[in-house]
């Protein structure tokens, strides 16, 4: 039953909108996500997070990247998913500039 209204609500969905898309959306990418993420992967996670500015999160990093089911997630992938949760909460703003800068900082 479910899967007959599904598939009816993707029908009629398809007919009326025609932008219908089926699946998840696709996330978004701007050049300064991208940044962060491939400073995180050459760095260590302290350089990392005192280059973007979370000094506070790298406790928090390394007990989530101990805690983790998963051992194979490397850190610069959980730091990126907390600069984007931190980011997408309290309206953090750095741009590309900002990040290089501060990282060639000594």
């Amino acid at each position: 039953m479910i899967i007959e209204r599904t598939q009816a609500g993707k029908i009629f969905a398809r007919q009326h909108n025609p932008n219908y898309k089926e699946g998840r959306p696709k996330r978004k990418k701007d050049s300064r996500n991208m940044a962060i993420f491939e400073y995180s992967n050459s760095h260590t996670v302290k350089e990392a997070a005192e280059a973007i500015k979370l000094l506070k999160g790298i406790s928090l990093l390394k007990s989530q990247q101990r805690n983790s089911a998963l051992n194979h997630i490397r850190v610069s992938q959980i730091l990126y998913k907390y600069v984007l949760r931190r980011i997408k909460n309290q309206q953090i703003r750095l741009s590309v500039a900002e990040i290089i800068n501060t990282a060639k900082t000594p």
